[in-house]
């Protein structure tokens, strides 16, 4: 709430988690957001709304009651009957559709909901937009963009919490899901999301912690933290108590934190080859250098080589 209402003037588009429809009936749950819908009303310039509409309800996925729901046209139209009106009177610019587990024989059905959508919103000027994976296969981009206004690519979830320990998103991952999802897609029509979280405790196996974070937690343990290569997406380490801890980045969206961060903290760095950033070891380039840095941050000694950050997500 207090960055929402400190940013509210700054944002084009707000995507709030209002809306869920689930179970056999498709019953429909709005989720009270007085706070939030407050700030909004109260703002001069209003960001476009598009309440998120989910298959989702306390944490669960319901991709059975959505594959019903698809292939029932009676359904779809009484679920679109009691949509445009909660949107209407919420003054919304569309709406942004998340249906999640939906397997490949539902995907034609939703496509022909979203069509069904798009018809119903064309009179308002309405966007129909929707969250869809990267990294499966059932998801016909080139068929969904024809039946959309925008797709969100989910570009994470390269590992997750119920499979073996790795990054959320690694560069290299990133930037070949994010090419082939975008093959034949007009670029006007695509959002690339990024993972959530830049770093993670994977000895802990505790809560994902921002860079800022973690590099608190290590000051506070009274040891100065130290920048490696790691497994390639970059890391940092620290000991406490006698045990060492490894944070390790995790996806191409936390390079531009930990980037942020250093230049908070004091340290140069400059643009190289586009949108791509980099820091150095030495000065012999354009980079940013440890020896930029001040003398707390100086005093962080890297492993030889360089880390190049957000390398393969600049040629995407």
């Amino acid at each position: 709430m207090a960055s929402l209402t400190q940013h509210v003037e700054q944002l084009d588009w707000v995507i709030p988690g209002w809306v869920s429809v689930t179970g056999a009936d498709h019953r429909i749950t709005v989720f009270r957001d007085v706070a939030g819908r407050a700030v909004l009303n109260r703002a001069i310039h209003r960001p476009v709304i598009l309440p998120m509409v989910q298959n989702a309800k306390d944490g669960d996925w319901d991709g059975a009651g959505s594959v019903a729901l698809f292939a029932d046209a009676t359904a779809r139209r009484a679920f679109l009957d009691r949509l445009v009106p909660f949107l209407a009177a919420n003054h919304a610019g569309g709406a942004f559709f998340d249906f999640e587990s939906l397997p490949a024989g539902a995907q034609a059905n939703y496509r022909l909901f979203l069509a069904e959508a798009k018809a119903r919103f064309a009179p308002r000027g309405w966007v129909v937009a929707i969250a869809a994976p990267v990294g499966n296969v059932d998801w016909n981009m080139r068929a969904y963009a024809r039946v959309t206004d925008k797709i969100f690519l989910m570009a994470y979830d390269e590992h997750v919490t119920s499979g073996p320990a790795g990054p959320i998103a690694s560069q290299r991952w990133f930037a070949r899901s994010v090419a082939n999802a975008a093959r034949g897609v007009a670029p006007s029509k695509l959002v690339v999301a990024f993972g959530s979280y830049a770093y993670d405790w994977h000895d802990r196996g505790g809560d994902a912690l921002g860079v800022e974070e973690a590099w608190q937690a290590a000051s506070d343990s009274g040891t100065v933290p130290t920048f490696d290569k790691g497994s390639g997406t970059g890391s940092f380490a620290y000991a406490d108590g006698g045990t060492r801890h490894q944070v390790w980045l995790l996806d191409a969206a936390s390079a531009y934190n930990e980037l942020a961060f250093l230049q908070k903290a004091g340290c140069r760095a400059s643009r190289s080859g586009g949108l791509g950033r980099r820091i150095r070891r030495s000065g012999r380039s354009s980079g940013a250098t440890i020896a930029d840095c001040p003398a707390r941050v100086r005093s962080i000694r890297p492993r030889p080589g360089r880390m190049s950050i957000s390398r393969a997500m600049a040629r995407s």
